[in-house]
């Protein structure tokens, strides 16, 4: 097999449509258009195909507008795939099984599950310290508080956990008597005496504080740690570690415990103290315990809704405090969707972006969303609070942050509908926690978030009937709905709930000025250090048990309870060792098994794809008017006729789609398309690189051909993406691996090939871009159409029509096997052709110079001659031809072409013109070009032996010209060089210095030259990405009028053709008369021509453009005044001409 160029058909693919001609009659078909703003599929009518049809080109437009919905930028930010494709309905309908675990147990689908009915523990051993006084050398009293009303807040035993805070002033303790020094003791008068108090914490800090609002954090020293009990009476408590008071700050104490509620052995009754009033509030206090939901990257809770239907309302709020080793990445923070699995609520948070996007509604467009940048410390530094609202009857959606609209949207009409399954984090990579989660089927108002962000919900909430599901997070191990509705969360992890302390609460505080009685205790005394052993315990914390079942076409939890998990329960000792275990005996086991349901049945559908694009960086991009790529389509010519669905999903920009049915007789007509490996049902197919090279996909196939089938090839579409490695290591897979891909025919490997675009990115016509665009990637490039790599399988048909087909790639690393998680999308079409129509024939695909066409405007240099496609059209090996081109109104060049092609294969062929009369022509700078006389016989088929194209000239300076530029760190990548029209070298620079000025006057004879400037590196003379190689920039500098700059990101290369000296009909100024006055003038310049002047600059003696002006006038006035005396220019435009004139300000 002969393996067809791939960069040549590529180009055959895509070098059409710039500026062109047929001999034949071409038919049109217009599908989208730049108003077609949401709209991305529709059926339009093709022909019939009553007539043949020898070409069919589909043209892809791209246009930036404030319009486009994606991101609210002109053009998208991001470079994503797209894919046009046709889909085709076969008539035939099927439904899918789809199959879900009866029970998952703690987010595990495991097939056996054991728990025990009753709660058990864990235990371990710990020393608690203590003073043990030998004697008393003095002591002394100070009492504060001498009311008694009771007080069960401080070591109220039966909450489950107390944390309080307590402030005196530095006046109530000096009047106590209190002295600067030690405070060994306190003491606390018991009313009542009640349960103990496990692992009592009193630790004290100086403050400035003399009332509290809040709790206060951090830098409390520790001065008690001990179980205690605690009996009627003043009750002394011995400090392990004296607070010395410095005798002027006010003193802050915190106290806390935990009691074990759940054990049944276990007495709750509280310990009362006396307390007396205070005239603020000097305490603050929690008796429940303050929970939240720690999520680590790849856990999710499950919610099942029920369909619930929100109709066009909706808020989601909460409390979060994300986790900066972590952020920001690609997130997802929240996500519902409907039972179709489209989504229908979701929220980044962040995406890697560093931006925030919150999506409510699904409509023809896509989801309804907004987003605004954030910075990484905003979600991380601390708790905040955040809600998420959307109303699609006024059609708003905003973003509250702490309160405080943060960000807003407008005509966002799309309802959001029902929502049956509910994620939080979606096992996506966020990574913190969250805390009073949540969601309404109702738009709250900006008060309503604000008078209930701090404070837990209850049934007076104005809107509590409206709440779908509150979770709180303050139960241990489980999450539970505070709602009416009981919605559940079924966690992936058991250990997701956690608890605040005192540091981190932020919720469940109360206020009060009833402070506890309290003594302090001064004096001198013998001590020494005692412990005691004490035996702690810990739930075993319960885990969830969903069931699952289908309802309505999706699976849903029907059942959710939370049991305590057979197994071990262990002893440690004070070192953390086991020294006991005991084994729990399951007292339930369930057996899982699954349970299904069958979609609703569909009809079968074909989708082809016509073409891949990958989206540019859009950021600062501006496409003009549109800018134009170029599909042949010709292969799917059986499947655009009649009415056809055509989608291309596109919403980052405006797309234009139009296709071009070029009358006549194709070279062999198609018999048949097809999926070679099943691909019918997607857009294309998406693949670990792991399952390709294990064979799990596209694995050895036998491919039935149609009885008139002759000629078949393999169309192939690949590209990599993904950044998986296991190491960290460069390259990411698959978007930056280099991985080389196999075909085989019969057991054989006809091919091997690289999809990798080494430095096609970096010439990318549509440049700057607002990324990364100009680096290799496998594949693909941002802002450019995908390549179709083409196979000819004709020479291994077997008898009876058959074939058998293979892929294979490049093994993954065995040292880096997370690369296998990278993915590739491919596309592989079979096309089937019947016999040749034509023994000898000769075609003109394309011209890729002359051709003013965006495409190819990197490549048309007019000074280094043409360029252009030839294909064989006949069944004889095609070895010679003649080929004729002229400029209109020019002389006729003749070349004779000689090589060797087989059938359908094509070349690009470079013809030097070394005669500069070529390009003298009528002035309409129309180029066509005709291919004859194959192997020198007559030509089957003329109709498709011409091609036409329209070009520009190139500048015309009529004195030298200079070239100023400075080199960055990295002058080794760079080199210079002017080239004449023979191709011979008049200027070159390739030793260049690092960080330095150059200006070279270039004394050059009459003619047309081409100048390059090669960056090796691929990156330009400054590019954003990469800082180190530091700033540098191209100037073409006339000896006469303004000078330009080359941008210096510019990728790979820099060409620019330019006449010197007279060179008839090219844009030459001399068209435009100009009367200007006054000039010199002060402020105002008047000016009248003898031509419509469509457009004039103002520009700047260094180049700069300070106005441009639409004036489509023959007269007009320029404004210096704003200006600094000195020399400008104004650069005046006409339909066909453009004309440069000095002014003098002074």
């Amino acid at each position: 097999m002969k393996f067809i160029s791939t960069k040549l058909l590529f180009l055959i693919a895509f070098l059409l449509l710039g500026q062109f001609a047929f001999s034949q009659d071409t038919t049109y078909v217009q599908t989208l258009t730049f108003d077609s703003i949401n709209t991305r599929t529709g059926v339009w009518n093709f022909p019939n195909h009553e007539t043949p049809f020898r070409k069919i080109l589909m043209s892809y437009t791209l246009k930036c507008d404030a319009q486009t919905t994606t991101d609210n930028l002109p053009c998208g930010e991001w470079d994503y795939s797209t894919t046009t494709y046709l889909t085709e309905y076969t008539g035939e309908f099927d439904s899918v099984r789809v199959e879900h675990a009866s029970y998952y147990f703690g987010g595990q689908a495991l097939d056996t599950i054991e728990y025990v009915n009753n709660p058990y523990y864990n235990y371990s051993q710990s020393y608690q310290y203590f003073p043990n006084y030998t004697s008393t050398m003095s002591e002394v009293d100070y009492a504060i508080g001498n009311e008694s009303i009771e007080n069960d807040n401080l070591f109220g035993a039966s909450s489950e956990s107390v944390i309080s805070q307590i402030v005196w002033t530095a006046e109530e303790l000096t009047n106590s008597g209190l002295q600067a020094g030690e405070i060994s003791k306190l003491r606390f008068d018991l009313v009542a005496s009640g349960s103990d108090l496990n692992h009592l914490n009193i630790s004290m800090k100086h403050t400035n504080l003399d009332s509290l609002s809040n709790f206060d954090i951090g830098n409390f020293q520790e001065i008690y740690y001990n179980n205690t009990t605690f009996s009627s009476g003043l009750q002394t408590l011995d400090l392990l570690s004296p607070f010395v008071w410095d005798g002027s700050s006010n003193i802050i104490m915190e106290v806390s415990f935990e009691n074990d509620l759940l054990n049944p052995n276990f007495s709750a009754n509280d310990n009362v103290v006396s307390s007396s009033q205070t005239t603020s509030n000097t305490v603050a206090y929690t008796i429940n315990r303050d929970g939240y939901l720690q999520i680590t990257s790849g856990q999710q809770v499950d919610v099942a809704l029920e369909s619930t239907d929100f109709g066009n309302e909706a808020t989601v709020s909460f409390w979060a405090q994300g986790n900066a080793e972590v952020l920001p990445l690609n997130t997802t923070l929240f996500e519902g969707f409907d039972t179709t699995n489209t989504r229908r609520i979701n929220c980044h948070f962040p995406w890697g972006n560093n931006s925030i996007y919150w999506d409510a509604g699904f409509g023809s467009g896509g989801a309804s969303r907004i987003s605004k940048e954030i910075t990484v410390g905003e979600i991380t530094d601390e708790w905040t609070h955040w809600a998420f609202t959307k109303d699609a009857v006024a059609g708003v959606m905003n973003i509250f942050k702490n309160g405080q609209l943060w960000h807003t949207g407008t005509e966002k009409f799309d309802s959001i509908s029902i929502v049956s399954i509910f994620r939080i984090a979606n096992r996506s990579l966020w990574d913190g926690k969250l805390d009073e989660f949540r969601v309404w089927k109702k738009s709250l108002s900006q008060q309503n978030i604000t008078d209930w962000m701090n404070i837990p919900l209850d049934n007076t909430h104005p809107y509590y009937n409206d709440l779908v599901l509150y979770y709180d997070f303050n139960d241990v191990g489980v999450i539970l709905d505070k709602s009416l509705n009981g919605y559940n969360g079924a966690p992936t992890n058991q250990d997701m709930v956690r608890f605040h302390n005192s540091s981190d609460q932020i919720h469940e505080i109360v206020l009060s000025s009833d402070r506890a009685n309290i003594t302090f205790v001064q004096g001198e005394y013998t001590t020494s250090l005692d412990s005691v052993l004490v035996i702690d315990s810990v739930l075993v914390n319960p885990i969830s048990l969903a069931q699952y079942v289908p309802i309505s076409g999706y699976f849903n939890i029907s059942d959710l309870s939370y049991q305590f998990p057979a197994g071990w329960s262990y002893t440690t000792d004070f070192n953390g060792d086991p020294i006991d275990s005991l084994y729990y005996m399951a007292d339930q086991t369930v057996y899982n098994d699954t349970v299904h349901f069958y979609q609703e049945p569909f009809e079968l559908t074909n989708r082809y794809e016509l073409g891949r694009f990958i989206t540019p960086y859009g950021i600062g991009l501006d496409l003009g008017a549109g800018f134009r790529w170029v599909y042949d389509v010709t292969d799917f010519a059986n499947l655009l006729k009649g009415n056809v669905e055509i989608t291309s999903p596109n919403t980052s920009e405006l797309v234009d789609l139009e296709f071009a049915f070029v009358h006549g007789t194709p070279a062999r007509p198609v018999q048949k398309v097809s999926h070679v490996w099943n691909q019918s049902s997607s857009i294309w197919t998406g693949y670990s690189y792991r399952d390709l090279d294990d064979d799990v996909y596209l694995f050895n196939t036998e491919l039935n051909l149609e009885p008139e089938t002759k000629f078949a090839k393999l169309k192939t579409t690949i590209t990599g993406h993904g950044h998986n490695s296991t190491t960290g290591a460069y390259p990411h897979c698959c978007e930056w691996k280099n991985n080389t891909h196999y075909l085989f025919a019969n057991g054989d490997q006809i091919a091997d090939w690289h999809v990798w675009q080494t430095t096609e990115c970096a010439l990318n016509p549509v440049f700057p871009q607002g990324g990364t665009w100009p680096g290799a990637r496998e594949g693909w490039c941002p802002g450019d159409v995908v390549k179709t790599r083409e196979f000819d399988l004709t020479p291994y048909i077997l008898s009876g029509q058959t074939l058998e087909v293979d892929y294979d790639i490049t093994p993954v690393p065995a040292n880096n096997l997370g690369m296998g998680s990278g993915r590739y999308d491919m596309t592989m079409h079979l096309v089937e052709y019947g016999d040749a129509n034509f023994v000898s024939d000769v075609e003109i695909y394309d011209v890729i110079s002359p051709n003013n066409w965006e495409y190819v405007s990197r490549k048309n240099t007019i000074c280094n001659g043409i360029q252009f496609v030839i294909r064989n059209g006949g069944s004889n090996d095609l070895n010679s031809a003649r080929v004729t081109f002229q400029i209109s109104g020019g002389s006729l060049f003749v070349y004779e072409w000689t090589g060797s092609l087989k059938f359908m294969e094509s070349e690009i062929v470079s013809v030097n013109v070394e005669e500069p009369s070529f390009w003298l022509g009528d002035g309409s700078n129309n180029f066509t070009i005709t291919a004859s006389n194959p192997n020198q016989v007559s030509d089957e088929y003329q109709e498709n032996n011409t091609f036409t194209t329209k070009f520009d000239m190139p500048d015309v300076y009529q004195t030298s010209v200079a070239l100023r530029y400075r080199t960055n760190n990295l002058p080794q990548d760079n080199s210079v060089t002017v080239t004449d029209l023979n191709g011979n070298v008049v200027y070159t620079n390739t030793n260049l210095a690092a960080n330095t000025l150059y200006f070279d006057t270039l004394d050059l004879s009459n003619g047309c030259y081409s100048l390059k400037v090669l960056d090796t590196g691929d990156d330009g003379l400054s590019y954003w990405a990469y800082p180190d190689q530091g700033n540098g920039f191209f100037q073409f500098r006339p000896l006469t009028g303004p000078s330009f700059n080359f941008d210096p990101d510019f990728g790979r290369e820099i060409n620019y053709s330019f006449v010197i000296g007279s060179f008839t009909n090219v844009k030459e100024n001399k068209n435009i008369e100009l009367i200007m006055f006054p000039n010199p003038t002060s402020d105002l310049v008047n000016f009248e021509s003898n031509v419509l002047i469509e457009e004039y600059k103002l520009i700047d003696m260094s180049g700069r453009v300070l106005q441009v002006v639409e004036l489509n006038d023959y007269n007009s006035v320029v404004d210096l005044s704003p200006y600094s005396n000195g020399i400008y220019f104004i650069d005046l435009k006409s339909k066909d001409n453009r004309v440069r004139k000095k002014l003098i300000k002074q």
